[in-house]
């Protein structure tokens, strides 16, 4: 009897370390900086490209921090949505200056920050309250233009208002991604009340693409609406990707050409 009790009781030590067997941060793949002056430089970076951070303390030998590591960081739903964010992991003990800024008492604790790196919210360990947290920080805190819902919604403003329709042809492939994520740039910030943004998912190979000369994608093409023949009003085509940098100057040029043949009306 007692040796069954005692192996009944090494199984069930087993399960619970089986569970907690999981690594630092889970399977959401995190930025480690080497030291507190690599994580500045890895701030920066978002505040350049306008992404939101998800800043992880946790805690060699942290049973709380294991729990969190298991589940939700280990959940695939929660793992998925981390990706719209830069996800950075400071382990205790390393980074002592830095929590103390953020005012870490215990582990693990997360924190939500802006692009700039400072504190947007306290996160959650629940798995369903973090998704939510997620997209409600990418919501309020990407820095990105306003992307109008569709091509001719877009079109219409564009020509009420008087300014360049912006189109970015994409599809569903990295490479469209990392371009897109260029647009979060803060050279290009300035620019972004100055035209009408929209993006078009759009095959390759389809007939669509081919009847508007799209060979490759993704690219981005700056349109006067105001223009009647459909290839006319094509005032730029820009092969993307680009920094950030790069789209400011296509555009400021077509803005300040814009403004000259405004003052000709």
């Amino acid at each position: 009897m007692k040796r069954t009790s005692l192996a009944l009781l090494a199984l069930a030590a087993a399960l619970v370390g089986a569970r907690f067997a999981a690594p630092h941060g889970g399977k959401v793949t995190w930025n480690e900086p080497k030291n507190v002056k690599d994580y500045e430089a890895m701030v920066e970076q978002c505040n350049q490209t306008g992404r939101p951070i998800l800043l992880y303390f946790t805690m060699d030998g942290c049973h709380f921090c294991a729990e969190l590591d298991a589940g939700a960081f280990s959940d695939d739903t929660v793992v998925k949505a981390t990706e719209k964010l830069t996800r950075i992991m400071l382990i205790a003990g390393r980074y002592d200056a830095i929590a103390k800024k953020f005012g870490v008492n215990g582990y693990p604790q997360v924190f939500f920050l802006k692009p700039d790196g400072t504190k947007a919210t306290e996160g959650s360990r629940e798995a369903g309250e973090l998704i939510k947290q997620i997209d409600d920080t990418v919501g309020k805190f990407s820095r990105s233009p306003k992307w109008v819902e569709s091509e001719e919604t877009a079109a219409a403003q564009a020509k009420e208002e008087g300014k360049p329709l912006v189109i970015v042809y994409r599809d569903d492939k990295a490479k469209s991604d990392a371009a897109l994520a260029e647009f979060g740039a803060l050279p290009l910030a300035a620019l972004y009340d100055k035209a009408v943004w929209v993006q078009r998912t759009i095959d390759p190979k389809s007939d669509d693409a081919k009847a508007l000369g799209l060979s490759a994608l993704p690219a981005m093409w700056i349109v006067n609406v105001r223009v009647e023949d459909p290839k006319a009003r094509v005032v730029k085509k820009v092969t993307l990707p680009k920094s950030g940098a790069a789209l400011k100057t296509e555009l400021a040029a077509v803005l300040k050409s814009w403004k000259k043949d405004e003052a000709t009306k």
